[in-house]
């Protein structure tokens, strides 16, 4: 609200001038930055307490300055890749599937395409995407290394469907290898394991089943949805 006299020629008060302005957007706009800036600080803690995790576990599990760097560069792509889907959807969740193609692009794209996909698609939330992200990430790289994607007559399919799992509303997520070599159970749980069960287990509440089977590595993933899942 603004108040001022009038006055005329002479300088003498011949009247009062107001104006009424609604500043109800500006007010808004303030409280929305401003919001906006806290939920940033916020997420930007979240993401160096991951980065950080993640370089100690990376350093854990190598044995040369070389090949921390190399590991530890592929999972900084991984974590950058469900970012930037963040950043498109300003944050509000990714859909599932547009997740796992950031992860294992190339593997699903031309005429020998080794990676099949199968279920409705869903939209997980930022914290989920994160930490999906990186065990699919995981996943991807065991298969290109030692699994079904090693060989050019290996395949993975990956379902997911959103059920009943212990009483509970779970997204339920399954990757099947086949046509690779021989799997062979590993002697010590590396980062790669580690970060498929037990980040899963401790970030989304998830319940994480790991099946060597000779004929083809198998991950059973089930995601409680409420926590995790921007729409059920």
């Amino acid at each position: 609200l603004h108040m001022e006299p009038a006055r005329n020629a002479e300088g003498r008060i011949t009247g009062l001038v107001a104006a009424i302005v609604d500043v109800t957007a500006r007010k808004e706009g303030e409280a929305h930055l401003r919001l906006l800036m806290r939920e940033r600080t916020h997420r930007s803690k979240n993401l160096l307490a991951v980065i950080q995790a993640m370089a100690r576990q990376t350093a854990t599990h190598t044995r040369s300055v070389e090949d921390f760097l190399d590991y530890f560069s592929a999972r900084l792509q991984a974590l950058a890749a469900s970012h930037d889907l963040l950043v498109q959807q300003s944050w509000r969740g990714v859909s599932l599937q547009e997740l796992i193609r950031s992860q294992l692009g190339h593997y699903l794209r031309g005429p020998k395409a080794q990676v099949t996909l199968q279920g409705r698609d869903v939209t997980v939330k930022p914290e989920a995407a994160q930490s999906l992200g990186l065990a699919l990430h995981e996943m991807c790289t065991n298969a290109a290394k030692y699994g079904a994607l090693s060989s050019p007559d290996g395949n993975v399919s990956i379902d997911w469907n959103v059920g009943q799992f212990e009483g509970r509303t779970a997204l339920d997520l399954h990757w099947r290898e086949s046509g690779g070599p021989p799997v062979k159970t590993p002697h010590r749980a590396g980062f790669g394991t580690l970060g498929i069960e037990r980040n899963l287990t401790k970030a989304l509440d998830a319940r994480v089943f790991l099946n060597y089977a000779p004929d083809g590595f198998r991950c059973d993933i089930h995601i409680p949805a409420s926590e995790n899942l921007a729409t059920q």
